[in-house]
């Protein structure tokens, strides 16, 4: 696996993939007392190996931050009542179509065509979201969204793929209760 904070979204694909979400979160919180947000600090060692991404790092943050106002979480001048941590990462995946075989019956012959199996590589990206208690330092809330990477978007297709990516990964914050 490689870390990386760029192609990602740049990414999670050709228009027409699907962007895939998941969310966790912990029970026993009570996510109407939550208002308001910060930025989580990185931690020096926590810094992937791979060259860091700017841009893509300031687009994620920028379509996180504008998707959390709108949901009515403004961010804090100082701690919030949540904090707000991403990770991104690529992964290489193998994906194969099965072979075809064509046959005929023993009345009208022998005849038969084979076609072996294909094999392609892409890449996947996921970016990983995190809400963190600031007072316990434990995860609240964690929401992933994957999609195909498409490393030959422009740079106005990676915005708009990070803004929907996180549109939808964002519409299931809150969560509900009970």
């Amino acid at each position: 696996m490689r870390c990386r904070s760029w192609p990602i979204f740049c990414c999670l694909a050709a228009a027409c993939a699907s962007i895939t979400v998941t969310d966790d979160y912990d029970r026993a919180v009570d996510f109407a007392a939550l208002k308001t947000w910060s930025w989580r600090a990185p931690k020096p060692e926590a810094a992937p190996p791979t060259e860091p991404m700017p841009l893509v790092d300031a687009r994620i943050r920028a379509a996180l931050e504008q998707t959390l106002v709108q949901k009515g979480y403004p961010r804090a001048t100082a701690t919030g009542d949540f904090e707000v941590a991403f990770h991104t990462m690529i992964e290489q995946r193998l994906e194969s179509q099965p072979g075809t075989y064509y046959g005929y019956g023993w009345r009208s012959g022998r005849a038969a065509a084979y076609s072996a199996p294909e094999y392609y590589t892409y890449d996947e990206g996921t970016l990983l979201v995190d809400f963190i208690d600031p007072k316990t330092n434990h995860i609240v809330w964690r929401g992933t969204a994957s999609a195909v990477v498409d490393r030959q978007a422009s740079a106005e297709a990676r915005e708009r793929r990070i803004q929907d990516a996180v549109h939808k990964l964002l519409a299931r914050f809150p969560p509900p209760k009970g």
